[in-house]
């Protein structure tokens, strides 16, 4: 496995994760990946996908997709429009995780989207907040 220079250890981030791709994988964006999950699963839960397939397959959708999304913005970001691109990536993201969930759960789709946009418009509001108290 290949070792990134770019990826520094520091306190609670010596270790790495390979992915199936054997990219090296910082602790940290894994950790933000489970509690992302941890916080969308549950909207997703109380908007009424309360089926364990549903659910697993929403956290594995989540997970997946939140690893790939953090992964590609941190070797972004020294690039000039930043924000602009992580707005933009979000957008993909909802809809290939829309497209995805509809697919793997055949759900309404208009009920599974605006369960999605809550998901991800809880999570986006409470990492804001998180991000402006501890960082």
């Amino acid at each position: 496995m290949r070792q990134d220079a770019s990826i520094k250890p520091t306190g609670t981030t010596t270790q790495t994760l390979a992915l199936i791709t054997g990219t090296p994988l910082n602790a940290l964006l894994l950790g933000a990946a489970l509690f992302t999950a941890a916080i969308e699963s549950t909207v997703f839960f109380l908007c009424g996908y309360r089926k364990p397939r549903q659910w697993l397959t929403f956290a594995l959708i989540n997970i997946v997709s939140n690893l790939l999304l953090n992964e590609f913005l941190r070797t972004q970001t020294e690039q000039p429009h930043f924000r602009e691109l992580v707005a933009i990536c979000e957008i993909a993201v909802y809809l290939l995780e829309l497209a995805l969930a509809h697919m793997l759960l055949s759900q309404n789709i208009r009920h599974l989207a605006k369960t999605l946009l809550l998901t991800n418009a809880t999570s986006f509001g409470l990492g804001l907040v998180l991000t402006r108290l501890f960082w």
